[in-house]
C-alpha cells in the first residue's frame, strides 16, 4: 500500500504476468499469496527474515502492545509477530485490492488482528490513478484518468479506530513513500510517541519524489534521536544516537551504489525519549550477541 505520490509514466510493471495463488508452511500457520509473490524466495533464502521486527516488540517490554502495519500486504507482519512476539494488537492498512483476500485470509488464522483497506499519504483527498504491481509489492501510479483514489492520512484514519489511536509502533513498508506516510502520522508520532519501523529505499525515494534523507530530518524534528540501522536482510548494522545527516547521506550513497548488485536498502528502526529502554536493550542485545540470536519473551 503507497500513497499516490508516483508520477505517471515511470515504467513501474503492470499486471501482465500469468499468476495464480499458493500456499506454503510458515511455523504453526498457512500463508496464502499470488504466485508472483517475493516472499517465499524470500523465506526460503532467509528463514528468519522480519524477526528484527519481533525483537523490537519484544524489547518494548509491553503487554498486548498495539502495532500498526501500514503496507500490510497478504497479512505476513501480523503472523509473523504471533509467531515470535504473541500476545499483541496489529491494525493492518493495505490499499491494493489484490492484496486484501489474502490478507483477510491469512490474519483469520490468528486473533487480535483488524485489517482495513486504506491509501496513506500526507494529505487526505481525492485524485485519479491506477495500481500497479511488482513482484507483491503494490504502487499506486497517478494519472490523469483511472480509478478514483481516496486517499487519507493516518492521523485522520485513526479517528475511525480509537483502539489503536495511540500505538506503541508503527511499521510502514512502502517502496519509497514511507516519508510522505510519517508527515502524514505527525499527530500520532508527536501525541504517542510510538517506536516507528519503516523501510528506508534511497533509490525508490527519488522515484516518489523525495529527498532521501527527508526521513531522518522529520523524526529528527518530532524529538526521534536513536536509531537502529538494519539491512534489508535483517542484519543490525548500525545502533547510533543523534546521527549527523552525513551519516544518512553516506549510507546512501553505498545503497545507490550496490543497487545494481543486490538492491542492497534498509530497515530502520526510529525511537523517541519516550522509549530509551528499548532501544538501550537492542542495542546491548546486538553488541553482545550480534545478529544471530533473538530475543524471547
Amino acid at each position: 500500500m503507497l500513497p499516490p505520490i508516483v508520477p505517471a509514466g515511470i515504467g513501474l510493471l503492470r499486471r501482465t504476468e500469468k499468476t495464480g495463488p499458493i500456499a506454503f508452511n510458515y511455523g504453526d500457520f498457512v500463508l496464502s499469496c499470488d504466485s508472483s509473490h517475493h516472499l517465499p524466495k524470500i523465506l526460503a533464502q532467509l528463514p528468519d527474515f522480519g524477526r528484527n521486527l519481533a525483537d523490537i516488540v519484544l524489547a518494548l517490554e509491553i503487554d498486548q502492545a498495539h502495532i500498526i502495519d501500514v503496507g500490510a500486504n497478504i497479512g505476513d507482519t501480523a503472523l509473523l509477530l504471533a509467531r515470535f512476539a504473541p500476545g499483541n494488537k496489529v491494525l493492518c492498512i493495505e490499499g491494493d485490492p489484490q492484496f486484501m483476500p489474502y490478507l483477510e485470509t491469512n490474519i483469520s488464522q490468528i486473533t487480535g488482528v483488524t485489517a482495513v483497506r486504506a491509501i496513506l499519504s500526507d494529505a487526505s483527498g481525492e485524485s485519479a490513478g491506477n495500481f500497479v504491481v511488482r513482484h507483491g509489492t503494490a504502487h499506486l501510479e497517478l494519472a490523469a484518468t483511472g480509478d478514483r483514489i481516496l486517499m487519507i492520512t493516518l492521523d485522520d484514519l485513526l479517528k475511525n479506530y480509537a483502539e489503536f489511536s495511540t500505538p506503541d509502533l508503527v511499521k510502514i513498508d512502502t517502496d519509497g513513500f514511507d516519508a510522505a506516510i510519517l508527515r502524514g502520522a505527525k499527530q500520532v508520532l508527536t501525541s504517542a510517541r510510538p517506536v516507528v519501523f519503516y523501510e528506508w529505499h534511497p533509490g525508490f525515494y527519488g522515484l516518489a519524489g523525495e529527498r532521501e534523507t527527508d526521513h531522518a530530518c522529520f523524526l529528527k524534528s518530532l524529538g526521534y534521536t536513536r536509531f537502529i540501522v538494519y539491512t534489508n536482510r535483517g542484519e543490525a548494522l548500525l545502533v547510533t544516537e543523534a546521527p549527523g545527516i552525513d551519516i544518512w547521506e553516506s549510507l546512501a550513497r553505498f545503497s545507490r551504489g550496490r543497487q545494481s548488485v543486490d538492491d542492497w536498502h534498509y530497515d530502520i528502526a526510529a525511537f523517541p525519549d519516550e522509549h530509551y529502554g528499548a532501544w538501550h536493550r537492542l542495542a546491548g542485545h546486538y553488541s553482545k550477541s550480534g545478529i544471530r540470536e533473538h530475543l524471547t519473551r
